[in-house]
């Protein structure tokens, strides 16, 4: 009894380090990693939904200012239209998918380049000055926000959050921290395989190792097979939903889960395949032997 459940306790904790590394090596070879986000966004018209729910966003705010000032514009001549309209469109020239590209690009790179130690600081791009905003708006940004590249130390401070800037300095070594975990989960792992291994008799080892390498590649495939599902449910409601932040957001959910479902279901596959030879191998084995002393 005692030991059956050890067994068991073995092999869900083993489920769990398994998991837990499959998760980490997502994380370290494709979350950290800037070339994922470039390739993924390219090839998903990321670019152009950020430029679309940016301008949509923009010209909400302009028009929700504007009806606080009791204005109407189905009530405007058309002169006071013209003006209007241009008005919004120099508001708005700077919005467009190059300019969006280039800024999304650039901090992937900064952003990637601290998470990975290779900077000591996290700098922000917000190419402001080169954006040809009008005199009015320019002059309700804070000065620290018109540099090129901005400490985002500096926006920490201005908005009181020094208490945060541990936790910035220690965004430095998450992809040694994740390393660190991909290295411990994995040895992990291996240890409890053994232990559940050692808790069987000789003789029983290798059908013990197929039923556990089987259930625990089942369980894996299936939680990527769900994952994928759900999320293309949710990205079929959203393809019909008018927000484009909404859509925006579904999409960016897609592409950070498809190398996890990816990983997952190859562990899965490997292990179930793996685990259903090493079980019937041995079977078969045991049919021989039998055969021979009859």
């Amino acid at each position: 009894m005692l030991s059956g459940i050890a067994k068991l306790i073995l092999s869900l904790t083993a489920l769990v380090t398994t998991l837990l590394f499959l998760f980490l090596f997502s994380v370290y070879f494709f979350f950290l990693n800037q070339k994922f986000y470039l390739d993924a966004f390219s090839k998903n018209g990321f670019y152009k939904k950020v430029t679309d729910t940016v301008k949509q966003s923009a010209k909400e705010s302009i028009n929700k200012n504007f009806r606080e000032n009791d204005k109407d514009y189905a009530n405007m001549s058309s002169e006071e239209r013209s003006v209007f309209d241009s008005q919004v469109s120099s508001y708005l020239s700077f919005i467009n998918e190059d300019s969006v590209t280039d800024l999304i690009n650039t901090n992937l790179g900064n952003i990637a380049g601290y998470l990975h130690n290779k900077s000591n600081s996290l700098i922000l791009y917000l190419p402001i000055n080169t954006w040809g905003l009008p005199d009015e708006m320019l002059s309700q940004i804070p000065d620290y926000l018109k540099k090129t590249n901005i400490n985002a130390n500096e926006i920490l401070k201005a908005a009181g959050k020094e208490s945060s800037l541990p936790a910035i300095r220690q965004l430095r070594f998450t992809s040694r921290y994740a390393l660190q975990g991909i290295i411990i989960s994995l040895s992990l792992s291996l240890i409890l395989f053994l232990l559940y291994l050692l808790m069987h008799r000789k003789g029983e080892r290798n059908q013990a190792l197929g039923k556990l390498l089987s259930i625990n590649g089942l369980i894996i495939l299936l939680l990527a097979w769900s994952s994928h599902t759900l999320v293309n449910l949710i990205l079929q409601g959203g393809i019909n939903n008018s927000e484009p932040s909404l859509t925006l957001i579904i999409l960016l959910l897609q592409i950070m889960l498809k190398p996890i479902v990816i990983i997952f279901s190859v562990y899965g596959i490997t292990a179930l395949l793996s685990g259903i030879f090493i079980f019937n191998k041995k079977s078969n084995q045991e049919l021989v032997t039998k055969a021979k002393l009859r």
